[in-house]
């Protein structure tokens, strides 16, 4: 299917494009509000290397879908269902996903600068390598997430949850985790140099304190569930 086709039917009020191949192509700016996207029983919809920069896709359905290497920079997937696609190396720099489901989805290697994702759901995400400087992941559900090498400089975890995340060796310098639900975490060998975890639930994770230089630890409940001064 190529671009014209997809925005006329879309305009003609036709909203499901179930099980569509879509690879390569040129999509930016592109309104699909609402659209369904989803892929069908082992049918996948493919938009790998897709170029959807500033699209609308807001509450678009995207389960099982595949996005690797696509451009969704800038995008607008607020409150879109992004279960279990698969993303790996997907560009969402700058990209709105406020309430966006992606339980299960495959963000590995990810580019995710200053990306929006304010309330969503990442459970059980895979992250891992995934660049998130700068991002914004406020009250965002992270529960078993995997953010192995993650690169989280000085983004927002505001009473995230992270129950269970893995952040061996993630860099989170300056990152901000006022209240965020830090138990049974894995921060083996994570960068903490200026970390924000002012009350901070660290109870049962699994973290060796090596530079803690401008580490913010006030009010945070210790590993071994001591309230830190």
């Amino acid at each position: 299917m190529e671009r014209d086709e997809l925005k006329q039917r879309y305009a003609l009020g036709e909203r499901n494009f179930r099980a569509v191949n879509l690879s390569a192509a040129d999509l930016s700016g592109i309104d699909l509000a609402q659209a369904n996207l989803t892929a069908a029983v082992l049918v996948s919809v493919h938009l790998d290397a897709a170029n959807l920069q500033a699209a609308y896709l807001h509450g678009v359905k995207l389960m099982n879908s595949s996005l690797q290497q696509a451009n969704l920079s800038a995008a607008d997937l607020s409150n879109a269902d992004l279960r279990t696609a698969i993303m790996t190396q997907v560009n969402l720099n700058e990209a709105i996903l406020h309430q966006t489901d992606l339980f299960g989805a495959k963000l590995n290697e990810a580019s995710l600068l200053a990306t929006n994702f304010y309330d969503a759901k990442l459970i059980r995400a895979d992250l891992g390598k995934a660049d998130l400087t700068e991002a914004n992941l406020d009250l965002a559900n992270l529960t078993r997430a995997d953010l192995t090498y993650a690169i989280l400089r000085k983004a927002h975890l505001l009473w995230a949850k992270l129950t269970g995340a893995n952040l061996m060796a993630a860099d989170l310098t300056e990152t901000n985790l006022t209240g965020a639900n830090l138990a049974n975490v894995d921060l083996t060998g994570a960068k903490l140099k200026g970390t924000n975890l002012t009350k901070a639930n660290l109870t049962g994770a699994c973290v060796i304190w090596k530079d803690l230089t401008d580490t913010v630890l006030t009010g945070a409940i210790m590993p071994d569930g001591t309230v830190h001064a």
